[in-house]
């Protein structure tokens, strides 16, 4: 049975309704039993128990036959059709094979859905007093859980109002069809934690509120929004 997985190789899962490799001199409790996977099929123990053995990658070990119903798991390192294969050695080193499973290993990519986030999403910002037509801006930097740091892109933008910044969808709407007062891009490699920067704006005015706020995306699209500051010169 294929079960639910992380990014990666698909683990199985596999049990006996009935084993037995029969030894006619020690009971159960005496022998060894090895389970692998290898990607031939070897039926011939006089002639492949030698290459079976320098191949295989065995995953688990254990004294006695598994129970009818017992369960084990693993997960396949490769993506080419793989055989299961159980190895009994007995107190005498005796030992014996067979295959027990024929399965084909299925590498999973998931999709990048998270958003890139950030230990403190409040951006401050100001006017260069008594300047209305320059701002400076800080924020913290984000993480994403695919993309490096330096893969992420950051959208600055600036409206007069506060709604502008209600949920990232919104602000995305704006920026994507120009409704920002102000909007800069930063790509590439930023410092990493906090950031600060010095920008040119015009056609502001004193003694009107100003909202500041900041998207960052990941390379599969994905959004955060940060919390708007608030910035405003008293004339």
């Amino acid at each position: 049975d294929m079960l639910e997985t992380e990014e990666g190789y698909t683990p199985f899962e596999f049990y006996f309704y009935d084993f037995y490799l029969g030894d006619d001199k020690d009971s159960a409790e005496d022998l060894t039993i090895e389970f692998g996977y290898l990607d031939d099929y070897y039926f011939d123990v006089e002639v492949d128990l030698e290459n079976l053995l320098a191949d295989i990658g065995i995953f688990y070990t254990q004294t006695g036959y598994p129970l009818p119903g017992e369960v084990f798991e693993f997960t396949p390192v490769n993506d080419n059709y793989n055989y299961l294969y159980v190895i009994v050695t007995d107190s005498d080193g005796n030992k014996n094979f067979d295959d027990v499973a024929e399965f084909e290993a299925q590498l999973v990519t998931l999709e990048d859905v998270l958003a890139p986030t950030t230990t403190n999403a409040q951006v401050t910002a100001n006017f260069v007093e008594p300047n209305i037509n320059e701002i400076t801006y800080t924020f913290q930097t984000a993480t994403d859980n695919v993309n490096a740091h330096e893969e992420l892109n950051y959208y600055v933008m600036i409206s007069n109002s506060s709604e502008s910044f209600l949920d990232v969808g919104t602000a995305w709407a704006m920026y994507s069809t120009g409704d920002f007062l102000y909007t800069r891009q930063i790509f590439g490699s930023i410092p990493e934690g906090l950031f600060t920067r010095n920008s040119e704006v015009s056609n502001f005015e004193f003694n009107t509120e100003y909202f500041i706020s900041i998207i960052v995306e990941d390379q599969a699209g994905n959004r955060f929004l940060y919390t708007y500051a608030t910035i405003e010169i008293i004339d």
